[in-house]
């Protein structure tokens, strides 16, 4: 392991949207702005393809 590297475990307990929340509070990001009209999109893994397939479905015509 990497010194620099903290080990959180794959599950359960680790980092969280609170973290997430504080590093968006310390670059100035306002994520109450996004409202409805946006997705935060967070994790260590799959960001690309769930954004993908989000804005695939977000794209799509409403179905009732």
């Amino acid at each position: 392991m990497r010194p620099w590297r903290v080990p959180y475990p794959k599950f359960g307990e680790g980092p969280g949207l609170e973290r997430v929340a504080a590093l968006a509070r310390r670059l100035g990001i306002d994520l109450a702005a996004f409202g409805e009209s946006g997705a935060v999109i967070v994790g260590s893994n799959g960001k690309g393809s769930t954004a993908a397939m989000t804005a695939a479905l977000l794209q799509e015509p409403a179905v009732s």
